[in-house]
């Protein structure tokens, strides 16, 4: 990679940066002096530009190369999101099964919570309660049981469908009056009442970039239903803020 002017967030969007892509090419096309000077520091010509000099002005003030390395290393970070998934399941696993004390530090760091081993053998307990063969998956809890739990907590039916939405292409947040993202941080956006709602297991990089997402969409309201860890209360109040500011 080459020098960076502007740096990518914890968790970048494609489908920002094609819009920022696509923005730029308007601004180059209206004669924009501003945007004609972005372009000439990496091309010789700015004369009928098309959106793929946009998109290689774009990638170079991000440091990339060329676009197609951007959105190659755009999606090698969505592989890293699905291999946390899976960490986080197999970290469910081991906490059910045996008193890992670094399983229990990963895991109250992700839910934000100070529970104990019995406490997290609970909570796993009475997320298998509500599924199928519920009193089988209690007795031998397995990978496929945590894959399923971990599924759940994100809003999704089952972990291929978790798959399924990591790789495929991100959906348009306006969409719909109520969507699910598909990349994480996962949340559920409500726009009827113009509401966040978080889904948790999230490190603390997600919840900072759940506030991004506030600012961006002009979010008004938190909807804490889903939150678990017992210092929820310093998440709901840092959220706030940003819905209010």
């Amino acid at each position: 990679m080459s020098n960076a002017t502007s740096h990518l967030p914890e968790r970048p969007s494609l489908q920002q940066l094609r819009k920022q892509a696509r923005e730029l090419l308007q601004q180059l096309r209206s004669g924009d002096p501003s945007a004609t000077t972005r372009l000439l520091k990496y091309k010789t010509t700015v004369a009928d530009p098309i959106l793929a000099d946009a998109q290689f002005a774009l990638a170079r003030e991000y440091g990339f190369e060329s676009w197609p390395k951007l959105v190659h290393h755009i999606q090698a970070s969505y592989t890293s999101d699905l291999q946390q998934h899976q960490r986080i399941a197999e970290d469910l696993v081991a906490a059910y099964n045996s008193a890992d004390a670094e399983v229990i530090t990963r895991l109250n760091d992700l839910f934000h919570s100070s529970l104990n081993i019995q406490q997290i053998r609970d909570f796993i307990r009475d997320k298998l309660f509500s599924l199928p063969n519920a009193a089988q998956r209690t007795d031998n809890f397995t990978l496929p049981d945590a894959q399923l739990v971990v599924a759940r907590l994100y809003g999704f039916q089952n972990w291929s469908e978790l798959v399924q939405s990591s790789n495929s292409p991100e959906q348009d947040l306006r969409s719909a009056p109520v969507v699910l993202s598909s990349r994480p941080p996962f949340y559920r956006i409500d726009w009827t009442n113009n509401s966040i709602e978080p889904r948790q297991p999230m490190s603390t990089k997600n919840w900072e970039n759940v506030c991004d997402v506030i600012k961006e969409l002009g979010l008004t309201a938190v909807n804490s239903a889903n939150l678990i860890g017992d210092d929820d209360l310093a998440i709901i109040s840092q959220l706030d803020q940003v819905t209010s500011s």
